[in-house]
């Protein structure tokens, strides 16, 4: 685990670095290309540790990549995905898509990460859906849960994380954003 930690906390890039972050309020955003370079080094540590039993697949939008989302948003659930989701007598998928889409008639950007893991029942998903309600210290799993709360707070609806899931048959998060651009200095 420690491991992890220095990969992904690399000195220059936290809320302060400004090369790829842009504070908005209270709150920092990063680009979608920065998050995604987190996510695959993430993906390759595990594809590494698993070997052939990972496959990662890739469909990603390239014009999506400057625009700004709030870090980390993906990492926490694409670890989820090994967490809680794959069986271990078959090999593991895991797909990451960023696409242009359209939610209540506004532009956004959609990003989906999908496995084709265990599963998840619709009462899980309730109670997912539940906790990310609750005070903070009342959670004991905050990947996920810590997600859809921030948006929550960031976004007004339909921006929230939609987890679709069917136990036995894999679970897909897909995360409708706004298009925000960054600035073309950061």
């Amino acid at each position: 685990m420690f491991f992890f930690w220095i990969i992904l906390r690399r000195p220059g890039h936290g809320c302060n670095s400004s090369h790829h972050l842009k504070r908005r309020g209270n709150s920092c955003y990063g680009m979608l290309k920065k998050e995604l370079s987190y996510l695959k080094d993430y993906l390759n540590i595990q594809h590494y540790i698993m070997g052939d039993q990972l496959e990662i697949v890739y469909d990603l939008d390239a014009s999506l990549e400057e625009f700004l989302i709030p870090p980390p948003l993906l990492q926490p659930i694409a670890e989820n995905c090994f967490v809680h989701g794959f069986l271990t007598d078959q090999p593991a998928i895991i797909f990451i898509a960023t696409s242009q889409a359209e939610i209540e008639k506004h532009p956004c950007m959609m990003i989906t990460i999908s496995d084709n893991g265990y599963g998840i029942d619709k009462e899980r998903i309730q109670e997912i859906y539940q906790s990310a309600t609750k005070p903070i210290h009342q959670n004991s799993h905050l990947g996920l849960i810590g997600s859809i709360r921030r948006l929550q707070l960031l976004y007004p609806f339909p921006y929230r994380i939609h987890i679709h899931s069917k136990k036995g048959d894999g679970t897909t998060v897909s995360i409708p954003l706004p298009l925000q651009k960054g600035e073309s200095d950061l």
